[in-house]
């Protein structure tokens, strides 16, 4: 039977103490979520507050723990940056939390420890040692290099070739490429797509899980099978194969699924709706076992905004619990801006009982800003204006802990003939020196400031951040020449395993690193490097060192040319300042689950149209409708969903005057304030 957990009023009222500011409360909504501990799902509309019921409902379980018959909590959620946020209130009110048999984690790191990594060791005997798909996709590249041509396997370029020279011909036709070169990359791009199905025995591409070899008994199939099982043997695999290695290990070993559910008696997945297919069926397997689990098992999320992995789901995902609890109070939309977002709803719109309700004031009017092409530069310093005066009649706060935030779908086009083709609107022609946020493959400077000023992956989450300052520690002890027993250069494994025979040292590391990953995801890069300069100096004096050949390396701040001067971190790239207003210019996808004081959400061409053409109706107010099947429509809405639901204060939409002459000519003033230029 499961752990039975009870939550008192007196352990709202200490979770409101913590959590909330000033006198506020849990209201009905919340106070519902919090107190339930049965399999169920959480459906909460954008500025709900639903992580901070979850975080409510984890101090007040900490006061029950340890469980009496040994389980534990499992949480879970899919980035680092929504688990970092959970861990930082879990270690300071919760910590019992962060210890065995819990765990907290995203939903990759879950399974590459409890399944990819025992499926590894127990079936394949070797040590996972590297998850990343880069390196998946180069070592069987690199594989199928050596048998390319070798008749004991059917000489598979020959058939990979046949696959791809008719598209590669059509396209050698309209470039300067032979179609030879074309279809090597479309070959190079297809092998490192694949894997092997162990359950099914075929080999498929992680692209969309089509079959490409069912025969297993041919020496085609034999070869790139050998492709890709001897990467796999040398401990490398992909983050999309770990999920489906996952799920062989429970079909081979159903005794894990009984394993899991009994050490985690209490599950909760956090932004349900990100989980792509392999994610949710995995869960699924693993603590819902259709209906016969024992684990609590609470899905939390907002179907509404369904984008995973940077792309957007074509079909429903997440299936509802015939039980479903709803947070439809929002603190964060105005009733205006509500009322907007609430049509481009994809789900609940005709379910009355499922609407966004504002808990906030009436609001601002959203303004639509219309452009003739010819101005089109002039939408971004129009926006700075309508906010500066706005900030003057003191209907926007004037300090606001939140950015103004300049949003498009489609940023830059890949192609030349894109680029210059001008009926194709992106932000970049909003806003001409606009970047893409950069992303560097570079894990190696010639000194420490260059490590802490590199930036990161996309995310820009403390995982990604600390693991730049490891390498940056771990070059501090090659250069003072440290090596192991083995006369090797020390791993971040080697030196942790280390200090963790000294409490105390090992505590000044993670320390180290938490403060300094935090103080350059908030852009203070002077205060990281003194952390960790005064971290590297206490290191080498543990070692029986002092700082030596390592002094220039640390101390040097002559910046590595690959990195982009004034442009050293994510959150800095792209801020510009008009009219004294500071402004930040992102894809909607990056926006995600932020908090923004105004949004300028602006359109842009996707697959032939705007979002004018889709949207026209939702753009007047008009829910979307739940019997739209088409693809590109549905696509539309979501992003507009998640776009619109940013502000607190105020949401702008801009508009060519073609478009708005074709299609919104009609929308009411009594709801837009229509702004032209």
């Amino acid at each position: 039977m499961p752990v039975r957990i009870e939550i008192s009023n007196d352990d709202i009222k200490k979770t409101e103490r913590i959590l909330l500011e000033g006198e506020n409360m849990f209201d009905d909504e919340r106070e519902v979520f919090i107190k339930n501990f049965s399999t169920v799902d959480l459906q909460a509309v954008p500025g709900s507050g639903k992580t901070t019921a979850l975080l409510a409902k984890l101090i007040a379980i900490e006061e029950k723990l340890p469980f009496d018959n040994g389980s534990g909590v499992l949480v879970l959620s899919h980035t680092n940056a929504a688990i970092d946020e959970i861990k930082e209130t879990v270690r300071i009110h919760s910590p019992k939390l962060l210890r065995f048999p819990n765990y907290i984690g995203t939903i990759q790191s879950f399974v590459n420890s409890f399944l990819a990594a025992p499926y590894a060791s127990n079936v394949l005997d070797t040590r996972l040692s590297i998850i990343d798909d880069s390196r998946y996709k180069k070592e069987v590249w690199n594989n199928f290099l050596k048998i390319e041509w070798d008749p004991k396997y059917g000489k598979p370029t020959t058939y990979f070739y046949r696959r791809h020279i008719g598209k590669s011909n059509a396209e050698s036709r309209k470039s300067d490429l032979s179609a030879k070169s074309i279809c090597r990359k479309y070959m190079e791009a297809e092998i490192k797509s694949l894997y092997y199905d162990p359950i099914n025995d075929t080999i498929n591409t992680f692209r969309d899980d089509s079959v490409i070899l069912r025969d297993s008994t041919k020496r085609m199939f034999k070869g790139i099978k050998k492709c890709i099982t001897d990467t796999l043997y040398e401990g490398i695999i992909s983050y999309k194969y770990a999920y489906k290695l996952g799920r062989h290990y429970c079909n081979l070993y159903p005794k894990m699924i009984h394993l899991l559910q009994k050490r985690f008696s209490h599950v909760f997945v956090d932004e349900m709706q990100d989980m792509n297919y392999d994610q949710y069926n995995i869960l699924e397997d693993l603590f819902y076992s259709e209906g016969k689990s024992e684990t609590v098992f609470q899905r939390i999320g907002d179907k509404n905004q369904s984008i995973y992995d940077g792309r957007l789901i074509d079909e429903e995902v997440w299936v509802d619990r015939d039980y479903t609890l709803k947070i439809q109070g929002s603190h964060r939309l105005s009733v205006k801006t509500s009322n907007l977002v609430g049509s481009f709803s994809l789900y609940g719109t005709q379910d009355e009982d499922y609407t966004i309700k504002s808990l906030a004031k009436d609001g601002i009017k959203p303004h639509l800003i219309v452009y003739e092409s010819k101005n089109i530069e002039e939408v971004i310093p129009t926006y700075a204006s309508i906010i500066k005066d706005l900030k003057g009649k003191k209907l926007i706060p004037e300090k606001s802990k939140y950015p103004h935030s300049v949003i498009a779908w489609n940023t830059d086009w890949k192609t030349e003939e894109e680029l210059n083709d001008t009926d194709k609107i992106r932000l970049i022609d909003y806003y001409p020196d606009f970047k893409k946020r950069l992303k560097s493959n570079v894990s190696d400077f010639e000194n420490l400031y260059s490590f802490i000023n590199c930036p990161v992956g996309q995310n820009n989450s403390f995982k990604e951040i600390s693991n730049n300052i490891n390498n940056a520690i771990l070059k501090a002890l090659r250069i003072e020449g440290f090596q192991d027993e083995n006369q090797r250069y020390i791993t971040k494994r080697k030196l942790v395993q280390e200090l963790k025979e000294n409490y105390k040292m090992y505590q000044t590391y993670k320390s180290a690193i938490w403060n300094s990953s935090i103080e350059i995801a908030d852009s203070n890069f002077d205060n990281a490097l003194s952390t960790i300069s005064d971290f590297i100096e206490q290191l080498l004096k543990y070692f029986g060192a002092k700082v030596n050949y390592s002094k220039h390396f640390i101390s040097s701040k002559n910046l590595d040319p690959s990195i982009e001067p004034g442009h050293f971190r994510d959150r800095e790239h792209n801020k510009i300042v008009i009219n004294d207003i500071e402004l930040e210019l992102n894809t909607v996808h990056s926006v995600k689950g932020k908090t923004h004081s105004t949004t300028l959400y602006l359109e842009s061409y996707y697959q032939k149209y705007y979002e004018s053409y889709r949207l026209a109706d939702q753009l007047k107010g008009v829910p979307f409708p739940s019997s739209e099947k088409r693809k590109f429509h549905k696509h539309s809405t979501i992003m507009m969903y998640v776009g619109l639901s940013r502000a607190r204060d105020l949401v702008c939409v801009s508009i060519s005057k073609e478009n708005f002459d074709a299609y919104l000519s009609g929308i009411s003033v009594d709801e837009w304030e229509v702004i032209h230029i």
